[in-house]
């Protein structure tokens, strides 16, 4: 089937697809002029930081995550942190911006380490499940692999606000096998949930 457009709705359309273009290439500038601000922000609480630490090979450019350590000697626990943004936005450097650095500062100074994890983005086919899957992932990774010696074995709690609640209450409360595939590791079972407006209850959505 052949459609024809007059010049009037070609153009239309032609507006309307730059329009999506620029405004894709809008929100991506912005976010990461957003990312280079919150990277400046100091941390004066923290002994040491290990930005930018891949913990899914497979996904390196999304699977990343920030260990912020207390100023101790002695293993930390642990609080993992899921950003928010709808499941398609948002950067694990917002535990930097003013909503969170001062959760950020408290913790640190009363000996807990912080790991600000960065998941896939539930756009071009990844799915929230994937999202989450990656959450489990970020929180297994920590656990085995142990940064520099610097955590707590079996202490370890999840953060999250908005789309970053929901993914710590999946965490923490589902059941992984809903998630995660037959090679996937056993999941390491979280001891502590905070979250902040998370999305909870779907059973109502409108549509």
């Amino acid at each position: 089937m052949i459609c024809s457009f007059s010049r009037k709705t070609a153009a239309v359309l032609l507006l309307w697809l730059l329009s999506s273009v620029l405004a894709d290439a809008a929100d991506a500038a912005a976010l990461q002029a957003t990312m280079e601000r919150l990277r400046k922000v100091e941390v004066p609480s923290a002994q040491r930081i290990l930005m930018d630490q891949v913990y899914d090979s497979a996904h390196p450019e999304r699977c990343r995550f920030d260990l912020y350590l207390p100023k101790t000697e002695k293993p930390s626990p642990l609080v993992v942190y899921f950003h928010g943004g709808g499941w398609t936005y948002g950067t694990r450097l917002g535990i930097r911006s003013p909503l969170f650095l001062p959760v950020l500062e408290q913790l640190l100074a009363n000996g807990v380490a912080v790991a600000a994890v960065e998941y896939r983005f539930a756009v071009d086919g990844t799915t929230v499940r994937d999202c989450t899957r990656d959450c489990f992932a970020a929180v297994d990774f920590l656990t085995a692999n142990n940064p520099q010696g610097s955590l707590l074995p079996g202490r370890i709690a999840v953060l999250g606000d908005s789309a970053g609640g929901h993914l710590g209450l999946m965490v923490a409360l589902a059941d992984p096998a809903l998630f995660l595939s037959s090679g996937d590791p056993k999941p390491v079972r979280v001891s502590g949930l905070v979250v902040w407006y998370a999305a909870s209850d779907f059973t109502s959505a409108a549509g």
